[in-house]
């Protein structure tokens, strides 16, 4: 059993959108229904071609719903190594999934409570996505097995998908991955790369979420 580390100031203040709760557990459920197909607990990620596309908020808000979906905790993990939104926040340098994967940390120090009821989070740690990338990322696999005892569903805000990023790399030990798009400036170049890495490395993309959308573009 994995227990939570205790901060100073005991929990991780988080806020997830209200008004766009219903939309988030429509997405949850959709996710939901695909893993009870394939027999599995929820280990996903979510991704992102461009920076400012709203990843870590639709991670976060995904995360948050599925404490009320699925009426268990939930794990939020920052996997954006050096530029972790949330924890980023917190003065302290906190150890996380980077110390979990270089094996200088255990899960129970690296997981923290936060203000939403039900959701744990794991930061991205003290390491760069440099450093990581000379890191044993295979052990994520193990990682994920061990955290999946705990957690009936887990979500990665991965790092910003490029040439030489993490992100697919880390991919590939989840169970797939949801790609985050800003509908007002859509890159569709850089999504089909996207699309063709993961397929190559035999990725699936669980589906894609038009950020930004507008009331009036909604047909």
């Amino acid at each position: 059993m994995v227990t939570p580390s205790t901060l100073t100031n005991s929990t991780i203040p988080l806020h997830f959108s209200r008004h766009l709760r219903p939309y988030f557990l429509t997405l949850a459920r959709r996710v939901q229904r695909w893993a009870d197909a394939k027999s599995r607990n929820i280990t996903i990620g979510v991704a992102s071609v461009r920076k400012h596309e709203g990843r870590s908020t639709v991670a976060l808000n995904l995360a948050a719903a599925f404490t009320n979906l699925l009426s268990e905790t939930t794990l939020l993990v920052e996997a954006d190594f050096g530029n972790g939104h949330w924890t980023r926040r917190m003065r302290a340098q906190l150890p996380g999934l980077s110390e979990l994967i270089a094996g200088t940390a255990t899960p129970g120090a690296c997981i923290y409570g936060t203000s939403i009821e039900g959701l744990k989070l794991m930061g991205c740690g003290r390491l760069s996505t440099r450093e990581m990338q000379e890191k044993q990322i295979e052990t994520l696999s193990s990682i994920n097995r061990e955290l999946n005892n705990d957690f009936k569903a887990i979500v990665y805000d991965l790092p910003v998908f490029n040439e030489i990023s993490l992100s697919l790399l880390l991919g590939q030990f989840l169970d797939g991955v949801i790609l985050v798009v800003d509908s007002n400036h859509a890159d569709k170049k850089a999504i089909e790369r996207f699309r063709k890495s993961a397929e190559d490395m035999n990725i699936e993309i669980v589906g894609i979420v038009l950020n930004r959308i507008l009331p009036n573009q909604v047909a």
